[in-house]
């Protein structure tokens, strides 16, 4: 997929578009179900790419429950650095935060609101070359983390207020300098679900 590719969001509710640098390539290849997207290899010098869909306030939960999830498939070597799935706003930002991320090959659920930050993460090592759906869920005063519909990790505290200016970015931070936590493997079914405005 070209730089700027736009990517449709199945729901109708706007779309995304690649970014990359360094030479970075993402892929349309088999997906879970239908089409998923490749990102670059890990090797040195295979540069960076990630899907940005823009902020909007449709994707603020501010204080309700939310869901956010991807499937991913990764081989041994693509589980062997830290790699961010999905994720809007950053560790310090105003606002809050929230990410799913697979750091050597362990997934984990990042929420963080006015009140609080909860990391909730399991141990299971997904780096198998076989898709997993990984799904996290903000569930009143608690996170839960899913593998395959199997609660992996649920971890209670208060988050509160979430909502930020940031995009949701796919597979990686960003693609200009600094840490990007480039995700190696194969992506699909990307989704952020709010249950209702409170």
């Amino acid at each position: 997929m070209r730089p700027g590719t736009r990517v449709r969001n199945v729901s109708g509710l706007g779309a995304g578009r690649v970014l990359v640098a360094g030479g970075g390539r993402l892929l349309r290849v088999q997906g879970i179900t239908r089409h998923g997207a490749k990102f670059p290899a890990a090797c040195r010098g295979c540069g960076r790419a990630i899907i940005e869909a823009p902020d909007r306030a449709a994707l603020d939960p501010r204080r309700s429950d939310f869901t956010f999830s991807a499937a991913v498939r990764m081989a041994p070597r693509e589980g062997r650095h830290r790699s961010n799935i999905v994720q809007k706003g950053y560790f310090r930002q105003p606002g809050g935060q929230y990410k799913l991320q697979i750091d050597f090959g362990r997934p984990s659920c990042v929420v963080r609101g006015g009140a609080g930050r909860v990391f909730a993460r399991s141990t299971v090592n997904l780096a198998d070359r076989r898709w997993h759906t990984v799904t996290c869920h903000r569930w009143g005063s608690a996170v839960l983390l899913r593998v395959d519909g199997k609660v992996r990790a649920r971890v209670r505290g208060a988050t509160g207020w979430l909502a930020n200016e940031s995009p949701v970015r796919i597979g990686g931070k960003k693609v200009t300098s600094g840490p990007n936590d480039q995700y190696r493997g194969r992506l699909d079914n990307v989704f952020v679900r709010i249950r209702s405005a409170r």
